[in-house]
């Protein structure tokens, strides 16, 4: 599915203090992965979604940002 991955350092996942990384995934679509299960899993989040969301969701948090 992704075919571009590039880790971001200063992001933080909680659970597990594992990597982070933006992905271009092959959709042409941004997704946020995080690493879980002791680096054998992952989930990917699409970082577009995540952010209308916010703005048309929580504007209070779009705007602290």
């Amino acid at each position: 599915m992704p075919y571009y991955d590039e880790e971001m350092d200063g992001v933080r996942e909680y659970a597990e203090r594992l990597p982070v990384a933006i992905t271009l995934c092959t959709n042409g679509r941004l997704a946020i992965t995080a690493i879980n299960q002791g680096g054998y899993d992952s989930t990917a989040v699409d970082l577009l979604d995540l952010l209308g969301w916010i703005k048309n969701n929580r504007p209070d948090l779009w705007d602290a940002a």
